[in-house]
């Protein structure tokens, strides 16, 4: 509830002020914290509207990313077809910006959508270049997720031990981004 009443008021506050930018940043955030809690018809509405707020506003990198998320919506309700859509638009308007930590985390998703559809050997191409991303950025993020990506990969093509290794790696550099902090 209190999650809720921040982005509310932050919302109501950038339209007070008249900050169309804001808004639209505002709300692609929250839609993406009512993506992650579970509240797929709010998230909805929270995404289309900042994504046509940002493509007004001429705001390549918020729409793209709220593209992308609206990707995980149809992800998380099962419609892969119309989620991998959503990346594929998302990854094309992204390529350009050279926003590399973002463009990777379009790919992890663009990944997982084509894992959910079998297309496994497309999905280990994008894994594969998150990875290495990941690995010349030392971005544990993106770490973290292509590594339990390229385990969810190996388990799919029947590769147990390989998956073992990936996801040890991943708790490893779990544990050592955690020791960070």
């Amino acid at each position: 509830d209190s999650a809720d009443s921040f982005f509310n008021e932050s919302i109501a506050s950038a339209r007070r002020l008249n900050n169309e930018v804001a808004e639209a940043t505002r709300r692609g955030n929250y839609g993406y914290f009512l993506l992650l809690t579970a509240r797929p018809q709010q998230a909805l509405s929270a995404l289309e509207y900042a994504l046509r707020l940002s493509q007004k506003l001429e705001l390549t990198l918020q729409a793209a990313i709220q593209t992308d998320n609206l990707g995980l919506l149809y992800d998380q309700e099962g419609n892969y077809p119309k989620g991998l859509a959503l990346h594929r638009e998302a990854l094309t308007v992204i390529e350009p910006l050279k926003s590399v930590h973002w463009e990777q985390v379009v790919r992890l998703n663009l990944a997982g959508s084509l894992l959910a559809t079998n297309q496994l050997e497309e999905a280990r191409a994008f894994l594969e270049v998150a990875l290495t991303q990941g690995r010349a950025d030392d971005d544990v993020e993106l770490l973290i997720r292509a590594l339990t990506g390229k385990a969810h990969l190996a388990l799919r093509s029947q590769q147990s031990a390989d998956a073992g290794e990936w996801l040890e790696e991943a708790v490893s550099r779990a544990r050592k981004a955690d020791m960070r902090r």
